[in-house]
């Protein structure tokens, strides 16, 4: 089966094959690598802070991993910009992907099929296509807070708040009383069991998170290749360090 934009054969996609469920993902050029900016929230490079867009663009593990390797990055970049470029082309060979995922997992007896349409991006294009697939389990990450708000009315749509150096306690507080969970990057390896009164999960297990109970801070590991790269992630404030208690 080939698909035209979306994929499943990554780290994320094979977390979710052990619990039955098949996952495709959608990777653009992060921030505007491509030239546009698919990341709303996030800081252009080379931009100085202006305490209202996050520095994440810096720390983003697209820049770090496999994203920085040539022929992945040009890929990502062909993609963005048939998105800006030809939108109309864009939006159906998305949609014909997700089309053959649904029959796929159909054919091969999987018990469910989440989609992911920003990988690596903030567009939320899943406001269009969840409407056309109900039976699809879609799922996102966001920094802009309407859209947060707006995917708690489309049922099969589950969006997580993605926090950044720029989301006080207060923003966080009151994403998860309005039942939006927050995700929380942690610098180190080994996550807190509470941040901001809120009990944490682990995010690394699955990237399913539609299945996460309510109310509860969504931990994510700072990764990279380097250590250079993740002291940047906590030195920036994108990824929170956890305070040591005093004995």
């Amino acid at each position: 089966m080939k698909l035209h934009l979306l994929t499943v054969d990554s780290p994320k996609t094979r977390k979710g094959e052990s619990l039955g469920i098949l996952t495709g993902i959608l990777y653009l050029a992060p921030s505007d690598e491509s030239g546009h900016n698919v990341c709303p929230m996030a800081l252009r490079k080379g931009e100085a802070p202006d305490g209202i867009r996050s520095m994440c663009s810096t720390s983003c593990l697209t820049f770090a991993g496999k994203g920085m390797m040539p022929a992945v990055r040009a890929a990502r970049v062909r993609r963005t910009r048939l998105y800006f470029e030809d939108r109309a082309a864009f939006m159906a060979q998305v949609h014909q992907d997700i089309e053959a995922l649904r029959m796929r997992v159909v054919r091969e007896g999987w018990d469910g099929l989440v989609i992911r349409l920003d990988g690596t991006s903030d567009l939320g294009l899943a406001a269009h296509f969840a409407p056309l697939f109900p039976s699809v389990q879609f799922v996102d990450y966001t920094k802009v807070g309407k859209r947060a708000f707006d995917a708690l009315r489309v049922p099969n749509w589950s969006v997580t708040f993605s926090a950044s150096e720029i989301t006080s306690d207060h923003m966080i507080e009151m994403m998860i009383c309005n039942g939006i969970n927050v995700s929380v990057v942690f610098a180190g390896k080994v996550l807190p069991t509470e941040y901001d009164g809120h009990t944490v999960i682990d995010g690394d297990v699955t990237d399913l998170r539609h299945l996460d109970p309510k109310g509860v801070i969504v931990g994510l590991r700072m990764k990279g290749v380097s250590n250079a790269f993740k002291a940047q992630g906590a030195a920036s404030g994108f990824a929170r360090t956890i305070p040591i208690m005093a004995a």
